[in-house]
């Protein structure tokens, strides 16, 4: 405000901007509460993990007809197709967990308002005029 008081005017009176004004107007991010809990992944994960398990073991032909029946499984097709699934709805849990994490970080938005001083009365930056010796010294 200050600058503006003591600053120069055009004839309509208002005031004269030399640079282009950047202001940050992005928005605060959500507070946890507003986002909700976070989806956890630990039952799919572990899922996963002992489902492999089995499957190595099958991959090891150590008594192939008998690990899946001592998990529960009637074969290897039936372990199989709960791998598939289980790794599908982990997938599906890891699709949610990122958009939960996106949700409360918000774009990052500038308001730029223009200079009004024509180009030729406008000063030029200590930047352009360095850039200007250095191309007259080539």
């Amino acid at each position: 405000m200050k600058e503006i008081r003591n600053g120069e005017f055009e004839a309509r009176g208002n005031p004269l901007i030399r640079p282009d004004l950047r202001f940050d107007v992005t928005l605060a991010p959500l507070p946890e509460t507003a986002k909700g809990e976070r989806p956890s992944s630990a039952l799919q994960e572990a899922k996963v993990m002992r489902l492999d398990h089995i499957l190595q073991k099958k991959k090891a032909q150590q008594t192939l007809s008998e690990i899946p029946k001592m998990q529960e499984y009637e074969n290897a097709l039936e372990v199989k197709k709960a791998y598939k699934a289980a790794v599908t709805e982990l997938k599906d849990v890891r699709k949610l967990q990122s958009e939960w994490e996106q949700k409360g970080i918000p774009e990052k938005k500038y308001w730029v308002i223009k200079a009004n001083v024509p180009e030729k009365t406008r000063q030029k930056s200590i930047h352009e005029r360095l850039e200007e010796v250095c191309i007259f010294r080539l």
